[in-house]
């Protein structure tokens, strides 16, 4: 009797356990995880967004492995430029920290954690903010641009770059000082938009602006002359 009382309890806790998740990491959706997906994704995936809402947990777990393979493969968000190379405005492209957390974070089971830490809702704003005004392209370069007289650099767009490719656009000073102006890499094609700089790139005449590797893409280049410098009074 005892011994059948011990089975059913063995087979209980089994049952029990068998009815939750097992999880293998400490991040969580409410307290990692979220911030993350609030301030790099709602404002395409929310409710009334362009594409399906991320924004409670029950709406972003069913996509979790698809999320991960996304933004290892740096499709998304669709930003296209590798973070830090060039000092870019409006930056939306996630670090590698950020990678990492949703990586492990699905690798150990997606759990969601205790709702006492999750953030407050995002506050997304009604239809999109206008963007810059696209300016006059000053010029392209596909290979080597060697600049006759000084200017200000203050934006790039890319064009042709091939699906998945990994393009550099680097300007080298006639001092020898070299500038990243932007990386394209593992390039999403839906993708196309400019990018403009949080402060302008000042070039002197003679600096070349280089596509590694030669002929990776077409690039837009956008720059006002340099203003002449006022001599200092004596």
């Amino acid at each position: 009797m005892k011994l059948g009382i011990l089975l059913i309890g063995c087979a209980s806790f089994a049952v029990t356990t068998q009815a939750h998740d097992f999880y293998s990491t400490k991040l969580t959706w409410t307290r990692d995880v979220s911030r993350i997906v609030y301030k790099r994704c709602v404002e395409c995936h929310h409710e009334t967004g362009t594409a399906f809402s991320l924004v409670k947990y029950e709406e972003a777990r069913p996509w979790a492995k698809a999320i991960k393979d996304e933004v290892l493969n740096r499709r998304m968000p669709p930003w296209n430029a590798v973070k830090g190379f060039g000092d870019i405005y409006d930056d939306k492209g996630l670090s590698q920290e950020e990678i990492s957390v949703i990586a492990d974070w699905v690798e150990g089971g997606a759990p969601e954690g205790e709702t006492i830490y999750a953030p407050p809702p995002p506050k997304i704003a009604e239809g999109m903010e206008a963007g810059p005004t696209a300016p006059h392209i000053a010029a392209r370069v596909t290979d080597t641009l060697t600049l006759k007289s000084a200017v200000n650099l203050f934006g790039i767009r890319p064009a042709g770059v091939k699906p998945n490719a990994s393009v550099q656009v680097i300007a080298t000073r006639p001092d020898g000082s070299i500038v990243p102006l932007v990386w394209i890499k593992q390039a999403n094609f839906e993708f196309q938009a400019a990018y403009y700089y949080n402060s302008e790139i000042a070039l002197p005449a003679g600096s070349k602006i280089q596509v590694l590797p030669p002929g990776g893409g077409n690039f837009a280049l956008y720059w006002n002359p340099a203003k002449p410098v006022s001599a200092q009074a004596r």
